[in-house]
C-alpha cells in the first residue's frame, strides 16, 4: 500500500482550474472495495475477472487523488500500447501546470477506488462507453483494466494484453501528488 501525500495549495488550484475533482481513497484491494460496498447496499463489481487471482488482493494508494470527471480519458491514449500510453502520462502533469503532482497509470485497486468515490459523491459512474487500462499485472502480459459500467451494477473489471492497440482503451487522468 503507497500511502501520498496532500496536494499543495497552488495544485488544487490548477486542478480546480481544469474542472477536476479531489478524493481521498482508503488503499483498498479489488476485494476489499467490493465487500466495503456489498455491506453499504452499493453497487460494485458486475464482473471481475480478477476475482481469485492474487491481482485482486493488490491495495491501492491511500490519500488524495484528482480526476476529471468532464473529460476522464487522456486524449491521445487510445490505440496504443501501455507503454506507450505511459510515456504519455508522464507529459500530463506539465500540462495541468502541476508542480508537486504527477498523472499515473494507477494500479486497478486505485482506478476503480477513484472511480467508487466519484460515484459515492456525485452519483455518476464514468467509463460507460469505454475502458481504463490499469499497471496492475494479471499474468504477463496481461493487465487489468475497468470500464463498462452502468448505475445498478457498478464496473466490469477484466484483463487485456498490454501491448494490443484498441480504440476504446485508454488511460483514466489520474493525479496523485508527489514530495518534491
Amino acid at each position: 500500500m503507497e500511502v501520498v501525500p496532500e496536494f499543495t495549495q497552488k495544485d488544487l488550484v490548477s486542478i480546480a482550474r481544469q474542472r477536476g475533482l479531489v478524493y481521498f481513497l482508503n488503499g483498498l484491494s479489488i476485494a476489499g472495495l467490493k465487500s466495503e460496498r456489498d455491506q453499504a447496499g452499493k453497487p460494485s463489481y458486475w464482473y471481475n475477472y480478477l476475482k481469485g487471482k492474487p491481482a485482486e488482493n493488490q491495495l491501492g494508494l491511500v490519500g488524495q487523488v484528482a480526476i476529471f470527471p468532464e473529460d476522464p480519458m487522456l486524449q491521445g491514449a487510445y490505440y496504443r500500447m501501455l507503454p506507450e500510453q505511459l510515456k504519455l502520462v508522464k507529459g500530463h502533469a506539465k500540462d495541468l501546470d502541476l508542480v508537486c503532482a504527477q498523472a499515473i497509470v494507477g494500479t486497478i485497486s486505485t482506478l476503480t477506488g477513484a472511480l467508487f468515490a466519484h460515484a459515492d459523491v456525485r452519483g455518476e459512474y464514468l467509463l460507460s462507453n469505454v475502458w481504463a487500462r490499469s499497471t496492475t499485472i494479471v499474468e504477463s502480459p496481461y493487465v487489468a483494466i475497468v470500464g463498462d459500467s452502468n448505475p445498478r451494477e457498478g464496473f466490469h473489471v477484466d484483463d487485456w494484453d498490454q501491448d494490443e492497440r484498441v480504440d476504446h482503451l485508454g488511460v483514466l487522468r489520474l493525479i496523485v501528488p508527489v514530495r518534491k
